[in-house]
């Protein structure tokens, strides 16, 4: 509950013109088409959750996942140690993983570029965390 002393703090709103043409500041970085990353066993065409971070040096830098769905886990998954009922669920769903082999999953894998996002690197890997299918956060610290 607010004190009957507590200060009065006025705001004062502004309307501001209508944000348009934010597309043509769009780009496609990466996908089965564009920037494809290289191909790995588990690579179905997925490239997503991108994150992204200014260096201090200015550079660009992002990291995204690539992999056969937005979140691949090794497979078959009975194999690389998902319980049995839980495999069985997900193949109920998605017939087309029990097929799948992919003993590592997705890989995360990161991109830059030196020129303010005109052009970018190609597709780099990560080294594989096992149980891991995304880079949570980024950040450069001052050190």
């Amino acid at each position: 509950m607010a004190s009957e002393n507590a200060p009065v703090v006025r705001i004062k709103i502004v309307k501001t013109k209508e944000v348009t043409g934010f597309n043509e500041y769009r780009k496609i970085l990466v996908s089965p088409k564009v920037n494809t990353p290289e191909p790995f066993q588990g690579f179905g065409g997925f490239c997503g959750w991108p994150k992204v971070c200014r260096l201090q040096n200015g550079d660009l830098y992002v990291t995204f996942c690539a992999g056969y769905w937005h979140a691949s886990w090794p497979a078959p998954f009975e194999k690389h140690g998902q319980p049995e009922e839980y495999a069985q669920d997900l193949y109920r769903q998605y017939p087309w993983l029990e097929k799948w082999e992919c003993p590592t999953g997705g890989q995360m894998m990161w991109i830059r570029s030196t020129d303010n996002g005109r052009t970018w690197s190609r597709p780099k890997t990560f080294p594989i965390v096992p149980g891991a299918y995304a880079v949570g956060a980024i950040r450069q610290f001052s050190d």
